[in-house]
């Protein structure tokens, strides 16, 4: 099984506002990343983007179009979670620092600001742990999915 794509004349694979027309259109990416979770399952069916086109298209073209696309996305998801991991550190680092604090000052002051403090540690805690856990884990999966296109084969058939 394959991917198949329609598209009326070659111009409607790229973004109208890139003069340049070498930047994907978002349609046509966001429809192919809607295959990324059945590829991952089943690679082996899909190794080939066909493009169903009426008039003369420049597959080389389109292919690097693709992966330049997955580049940028790529490149926009290894920011995120370079951010996030910076905002983990901060967030467990905030959040040692108050436990830290809540203990030394136990002793000097009333119940509720030690309250205050140590459930301000606990949410930078948790915090930095939702990150760590949940939220770059989902990112390196969605950088995953798209991987695949690097390697798929865009061929070209030409409908009449």
């Amino acid at each position: 099984r394959m991917i198949r794509l329609r598209v009326e004349k070659e111009s409607d694979f790229y973004n109208s506002l890139d003069p340049s027309n070498m930047r994907i259109s978002e349609d046509v990416y966001a429809y192919l990343k809607t295959f990324c979770i059945e590829i991952e399952a089943q690679p082996e069916l899909h190794d080939t983007i066909q493009i169903l086109c009426s008039e003369p298209f420049d597959a080389e073209r389109a292919k690097q179009s693709l992966v330049d696309a997955v580049d940028r996305e790529q490149k926009r998801i290894d920011y995120q979670i370079m951010t996030n991991r910076r905002r983990m550190r901060v967030a467990y680092l905030i959040g040692a620092a108050l436990s830290v604090l809540g203990f030394w000052l136990a002793k000097l002051l009333d119940i509720v600001v030690l309250q205050m403090i140590s459930f301000l540690g606990t949410i930078a805690a948790r915090d930095a742990f939702t990150i760590q856990m949940k939220i770059n884990p989902d990112l390196e999966r969605l950088k995953r999915y798209t991987e695949p296109f690097r390697r798929m084969k865009l061929e070209v058939i030409r409908e009449k």
